[in-house]
């Protein structure tokens, strides 16, 4: 009769001491480690030329344009068309005139030369007949450098840019000097961002900067050109220029986040943080198989990382995930993806 009472005795007892064990929580746990992040100070602007890095294209003759072969917007390497050019009529004929001139001069300088030799002229008109070859190859030369001498001409890219606008179309008839277009070199764009008045102090020059599309597509690199000293009156912010890389597109906006110092601590996941009004900021480190609440200051984000002063135990591991549950002390058990650090001490 004994052994029935036994039981059911036993039976009595185990709800109980399930009880006071107590579930027990699903977690994911991370190394715990010390390290640096960048501090950042954000920022954001679009693409432009840097202030050397546009030209404005013309032609130093008069003409009409014959044909486009770019439009705005468009990429072009050094060397290709931009557009066909007919030379003035009056241009051709100054320019023959200038060529006609040449050869009468130097005639002239032959004849005065030979006359010299017989004694029938003076020295000083033969200076006065290289003086005036001189002044006719000086015209000719100049009409030469602007094209005079080109009835048809084909304007070429001077370098690797894009065409920003284009001020002329088919058949307009232009002055010498009028602008035909205004090109950007693709190796001199910079982004123009606009940093708030109190913080251009922690800028420095080439200092790293990253940069994030604001409109899809991959972040790239670049370093802090130059800090205007000026508050800009329309944004009422303090414009700095930053250096892009080839390929970067006129016009693409971007997040800038730039480097002005570093954090130092332990680096943890964002979703190990907890803070609320009673405890504060804290996270949890296993003992053994419980969870330990360590209180910790927030000193720093950088995405998904935050960079956290406080006591933590280097041989103990954080949790990742899953600590919303925990309390000082729950039971935990660990996700099979993640496991204990070799050296952690309960």
């Amino acid at each position: 009769m004994k052994f029935p009472m036994l039981i059911a005795a036993a039976l009595a007892l185990a709800p109980a001491a399930e009880t006071d064990a107590g579930p027990s929580v699903l977690v994911t746990v991370v190394p715990a480690r010390q390290g640096t992040l960048p501090q950042t100070l954000m920022a954001y602007g679009a693409v432009e030329p840097a202030p050397d890095g546009a030209t404005a294209l013309s032609l130093l003759r008069a003409g009409q344009v014959l044909k486009l072969r770019v439009g705005a917007g468009e990429a072009v390497r050094k060397g290709d068309p931009l557009l066909d050019f007919g030379a003035d009529p009056a241009a051709i004929a100054s320019y023959d005139q200038a060529v006609s001139t040449l050869a009468a001069a130097r005639q002239d300088r032959a004849r005065t030369a030979d006359l010299l030799g017989q004694q029938l002229a003076t020295r000083a008109q033969l200076t006065q007949a290289d003086k005036a070859v001189a002044d006719a190859q000086s015209a000719l030369d100049a009409l030469n450098r602007s094209g005079g001498g080109t009835a048809l001409e084909s304007v070429r890219a001077p370098f690797d840019g894009v065409v920003m606008s284009i001020a002329v179309g088919p058949g307009d008839r232009l002055q010498p000097g009028a602008p035909l277009m205004q090109l950007a070199k693709a190796d001199q764009l910079v982004l123009a961002a606009g940093v708030e008045p109190a913080e251009r102090g922690k800028l420095k020059p080439d200092a790293p900067v990253h940069l994030d599309p604001l409109d899809g597509g991959e972040p790239i690199d670049g370093t802090v050109a130059s800090i205007a000293g000026m508050i800009d009156p329309k944004s009422r912010l303090v414009e700095t220029l930053i250096r892009l890389p080839s390929g970067a597109l006129l016009g693409q906006s971007y997040r800038a986040r730039i480097e002005i110092g570093q954090f130092e601590g332990w680096l943890v996941p964002r979703e190990a943080v907890l803070a609320d009004d009673d405890d504060g900021a804290h996270l949890f480190q296993i003992a053994g198989d419980k969870a330990k609440s360590v209180p910790i200051k927030i000193v720093g984000t950088e995405d998904e990382t935050m960079v956290v002063d406080g006591p933590l135990d280097g041989n103990r591991a954080v949790v990742a995930t899953g600590s919303y549950q925990l309390t000082d002390g729950a039971a935990v058990r660990l996700d099979d993806g993640t496991a204990k650090p070799a050296d952690e001490k309960p």
